[in-house]
Order: C-alpha cells, then structure tokens, then sequence
C-alpha cells in the first residue's frame, strides 16, 4: 500500500520496449506511477526499493524467465508476510553448480561458450564439497 499523498505504483515487465510504451500509455489517465523495465532480473530489486499495488508481466518472455519472475514474487510476498516456514538445509554446491552447468549448456555452445569446470578442485574446498 502506498504511502498517503503518494501515488498508488504500478510495475510493468516485458521484454519488448514498444510493449512497455504502450501499456504506460493505457495507464496514462490513471492517478499512478508506472515503473517499468524489460529485465525481469531487475524485477526483484524494483519491488524492495518501491512498494508495488500491482505487477503487469508479459508471461511470453524468453527462456520462461516471466513463469520464474512469478514464483520469485510469490515466495518474496510469502516470505513478506511470514508464510513461509523457515527451514534451513545443507545442500551439495558441487551437485548445484553441475546441474546448473549441464542446464545452461545447450545455451551456452549456442552462443559459442565452452562451459567447463574444474574437476580438481583445491583441497579445502574439495573437503568442504565431500562434507556437504
């Protein structure tokens, strides 16, 4: 809820400016401020720094980023408003990274990248792997 004698703000996502232009010149004739950004990676920041009545996201951004956009803000305003229990775990960073790796592969040698990893990793952090 937005602060009194603040406009209500209005956040509006899309990978496509011309998308974004238009819909900020729907909501002209509302009482609002519009935010906007093409980068849903900015979304997360945007909403601790202002406080939104309302998101617009473009569900047909590439690489289902907007689908991601969505569970993020979900689980942001669960946490938000202590819906989420908190239960820390230990995970394996050296299985994460792999999976990430093998995830963004395809991706990657399309553009030309070689993804690689070390496989010998220094002893400290081999230890704190094998502990994980």
């Amino acid at each position: 809820m937005s602060e009194i004698g603040q406009k209500p703000k209005i956040l509006l996502v899309d990978d496509k400016p011309q998308n974004l232009y238009a819909m900020e010149k729907l909501l002209q004739s509302l009482e609002v401020e519009v935010v906007l950004t093409t980068s849903s990676s900015d979304v997360l920041a945007l909403t601790l720094e202002h406080d939104f009545c309302l998101t617009i996201v473009d569900v047909q951004m590439p690489a289902q980023s907007a689908f991601n956009l969505l569970g993020n803000l979900l689980t942001w305003s669960r946490m938000q408003r202590s819906l989420v229990e908190y239960k820390p775990q230990r995970i394996n960073l050296n299985d994460l990274v792999n999976s990430t790796v093998d995830l963004l592969a395809e991706t990657a040698v399309s553009k030309n990248i070689q993804p690689s990893l070390p496989r010998t990793p220094n002893p400290k952090l081999k230890r704190q792997l094998e502990e994980g």
